[in-house]
Formats: C-alpha cells, structure tokens, sequence
C-alpha cells in the first residue's frame, strides 16, 4: 500500500513537468547555449553553440522562438525554414505567424554555422 501511494505521488508530481516540454523535445538540448543577438537580422542573428548535430540545433532554434513567443501550434506556427550561406557562415531564417493574428508575421535568424552539416 505504502509503495502503491509512492508510485502515485512520485507521477502525480512529474507528469505536469513532463507536460510542459514539447513533445519533440530531446534532452541533448539543454547543453545548447544561445549567443548573439535577438534574431532580428543576420547581423543580430542567435548564435546557437554546443549543439552536437543537425537535428539538436534545429530544435534548439524552435525551443528558442517558443521561449519568446510562446507555444508553438498554441499561439504561433512556423511558416518556413531558409537556409542560406553568406560569407563562410550558414543561417536558418525560421518565418513565424501568430496564430490569431494571421497577418502578423515575424522572422528569427539563427546563425547554424556550428552544427551545420553535423549528422549522427
């Protein structure tokens, strides 16, 4: 009885923290930092570090936008994802929409020049 109530009380208390991550959300992606701007241009770009492949950066770049916006698919959606390279460096521009302000739109740039290319 006593570990039956232990059980319960240990998932009652981790389940609401398991919800608020995104439910593709990897671990690795605590060790990625941010650097750099605010994203409002490739000059101002978000400078992500540490991430060790493609896929981590990438959902770096959306936790990221979801720690300034708010939850994606709730307030915002992403419209598209550019890739371009200037000067030696690779940039993602990730276009955004505010859900219920379907005209107003916002662009994060992300300097990806660390993991581009980086598979596992």
């Amino acid at each position: 009885m006593k570990k039956t109530i232990s059980i319960i009380l240990i998932l009652a208390v981790s389940i609401p923290c398991l919800a608020r991550k995104p439910s593709w959300y990897m671990p690795e992606v605590r060790k990625v930092s941010y650097k750099g701007g605010d994203g409002s241009s490739y000059e101002n770009a978000v400078k992500i570090k540490r991430a060790e492949t493609m896929e981590i950066g990438i959902m770096a770049s959306y936790l990221y936008i979801e720690k300034k916006q708010g939850k994606m698919f709730k307030i915002w959606r992403p419209l598209c994802n550019n890739l371009e390279k200037i000067d030696n460096k690779y940039y993602s521009t990730i276009t955004i929409q505010n859900i219920s302000k379907s005209e107003t739109k916002q662009k994060y740039v992300f300097d990806v020049t660390d993991f581009y290319g980086k598979y596992y």
